[in-house]
């Protein structure tokens, strides 16, 4: 029914002239309880203000002569337009050809209340041409205080977006140096604090160097003085794909050095060289 009575509208649009036997009459537009503006064959201008929160209109359709319709349309519409907007509500058929509109100033779309005027107009739709129409019965022009009162943020449509652009992190930095090299110094301390102790208990034989291979031995220590200066640098400043890298790298070499050297050893203690 509804799909029916809109044809008819846009038939109505499309068509240069037609037989209107329906008026509109004895209509108002109301605001508040104490705001009646009539209308009836001529536009009225209606200031819109702060205080307004109902709007309303009541009108009756009549005939040619003024009488009752036989028939009552089958969509009546007011719809409140304004530039590139427009929005439709439905009038209730209250008795006979007598309709009453009521809205709370909220139910009026807010982007609306940011024009400088309104216009209202009466549609009604029929399969019967006779009973189409379009009427404009006013304008609503919404005060400068009013619209300071509204805050609207435009809804973001479908479009063109803006280009998305991903800032990868910074590298991830270390410790402040200070405490970094207290802990070095920490470190430093308790190593050659060990070192100190196995060579006072003899827990260290230095004369054994020399039973090794002179090469295994020079890159024995060697790799794990390296390893120790990796570690060192991590503490300091390195990052720790770095530091992994050099210590995959140093820890490859060490391994196969370290197999060596402990290989030659075992082999001393079988001789008791040890």
């Amino acid at each position: 029914m509804i799909f029916e009575a809109f044809i008819s509208i846009i038939l109505l649009g499309l068509t240069p002239s037609y037989t209107n036997a329906l008026k509109i009459a004895q209509g108002s537009i109301q605001l508040n309880k104490d705001e009646q503006y009539p209308f009836g064959f001529t536009d009225i201008d209606i200031e819109l203000t702060q205080k307004h929160k109902v709007v309303g209109l009541e009108f009756d359709l009549t005939d040619d002569e003024g009488g009752d319709l036989s028939k009552q349309p089958i969509q009546v519409i007011a719809a409140f337009a304004s530039g590139d907007l427009e929005t439709y509500f439905y009038p209730v058929n209250k008795y006979d050809s007598h309709y009453v509109l009521k809205l709370l100033g909220s139910n009026i779309p807010q982007p609306f209340k940011l024009q400088d005027s309104i216009d209202i107009k009466i549609i009604t739709g029929d399969e019967d041409s006779s009973l189409n129409s379009i009427e404009s019965v006013g304008k609503l022009y919404p005060t400068k205080e009013l619209k300071q009162s509204i805050k609207y943020e435009k809804p973001v449509r479908f479009g063109i977006k803006e280009e998305i652009r991903h800032i990868f992190r910074s590298a991830p930095t270390t410790i402040n140096p200070f405490f970094s090299t207290i802990f070095v110094a920490i470190i430093g301390a308790l190593f050659f604090g060990l070192l100190f102790v196995w060579f006072s208990t003899g827990a260290i034989n230095l004369n054994n160097l020399t039973k090794l291979p002179i090469g295994h031995t020079v890159y024995f220590f060697t790799s794990i003085a390296l390893l120790e200066a990796t570690f060192f640098s991590y503490y300091l400043e390195t990052s720790i794909f770095d530091t992994m890298l050099r210590t995959g790298c140093i820890g490859v070499f060490a391994i196969f050095v370290g197999s060596r050297v402990l290989r030659g050893m075992y082999d001393l203690r079988k001789s008791n060289l040890r």
